[in-house]
């Protein structure tokens, strides 16, 4: 019965989990990519300021002056993508296909080569969009928010595999 019992509960905890990874790795990709389509930061800070030659570039190719800035065709922002490893438990944070590197280069601000016509040099500031959001990490209160959840359930469903409330398992 006990082994029983045991088994039962570490299916509940993987499983609830499981959807609590999930649920995390959505957070952090709906709050980076919000947060990139307003030329912000994970945590909604400002982007720097593009440089005046960059301006004149993207007037010269009639990119709307509104337009986020790491934004041009939307190939960017389209690869940035947010996964739950179940295997390791462990939520990615990346860029794919042919932006992938030059989307590292552009978060971590080691930026050198070329992209597409232009010379990408050192001295371009990082913009941080592929990193998990404070609010998201250890301890913020968005993630303390997930897990609490994640805990609540696993809690009520042992209660209901044992017959038990969650009150009475609270106790």
């Amino acid at each position: 019965m006990a082994k029983d019992l045991k088994s039962k509960l570490i299916e509940i905890i993987d499983f609830e989990h499981s959807k609590f990874q999930e649920k995390l790795a959505f957070s952090i990709e709906k709050t980076i990519t919000s947060n990139f389509k307003k030329s912000r930061d994970v945590n909604g800070g400002n982007f720097a300021a593009l440089k005046k030659s960059t301006e004149r570039d993207r007037r010269r190719n009639n990119f709307p002056p509104k337009r986020p800035i790491l934004f041009r065709s939307g190939g960017l922002l389209n690869s940035i993508k947010v996964a739950s490893d179940k295997s390791t438990k462990n939520i990615n944070i990346f860029s794919t296909g042919k932006h992938g590197l030059y989307a590292e280069d552009l978060n971590d601000g080691n930026h050198s080569g070329s992209w597409g016509k232009n010379r990408v040099t050192s001295k371009m500031p990082a913009r941080s969009f592929l990193d998990v959001p404070s609010t998201l990490e250890q301890g913020g209160a968005k993630r303390e928010e997930l897990f609490s959840e994640f805990y609540n359930n696993v809690i009520s469903k042992f209660g209901e595999l044992v017959g038990v409330t969650v009150d009475d398992l609270l106790k």
